[in-house]
């Protein structure tokens, strides 16, 4: 059975107010580059996980999502959240056991915590009202699908 870790799910009215910065934040670069929106996204996901037992260890920006990364025990996780679509609040996370420098050195196969931090995941986006319509798929269907017009694999 494939494990589902990649989840679509709208969240129009998802609007919390800024966060004041903490000791932990990284400065903010001025790039030039604009910065993804999700930032307010991705921080409810990691003080949701964190408040079931996970290990935020470092957040970043890539030049279209935000990521952090969690630990329960010595494996480690990556959770990344981009918004797919602004004008529908339609949004994309995913969460991937951390592969390392050399993965094929890397314990293969999906864990039982993997499914515990999937489980969470869900749990959180089930819960909050200001997130519906969540659909999940796999790495490879996520991957392997364009999702365009007449895909087989719609989002949310």
């Amino acid at each position: 059975m494939d494990v589902l870790t990649h989840a679509t799910f709208l969240a129009p009215d998802f609007d919390e107010p800024p966060a004041p910065r903490r000791a932990d934040d990284e400065p903010e670069a001025d790039t030039g580059e604009p910065v993804p929106a999700g930032r307010d996204m991705a921080r409810f996901l990691d003080k949701a996980l964190e408040g079931r037992g996970w290990e935020v260890l470092n957040r970043w920006t890539t030049p279209y999502s935000h990521a952090f990364d969690v630990r329960r025990t010595s494996r480690r996780y990556d959770v990344e959240v981009q918004l797919l679509d602004g004008d529908e609040g339609r949004w994309l996370v995913s969460a991937l056991q951390r592969k390392g420098l050399v993965p094929w050195l890397s314990r293969s196969g999906d864990s039982d915590e993997h499914t515990l931090l999937l489980t969470h995941l869900r749990g959180v986006l089930d819960a909050d009202p200001r997130i519906g319509a969540p659909r999940w798929y796999s790495e490879d269907d996520w991957n392997a699908s364009d999702r365009g017009p007449g895909s087989e694999l719609p989002i949310a």
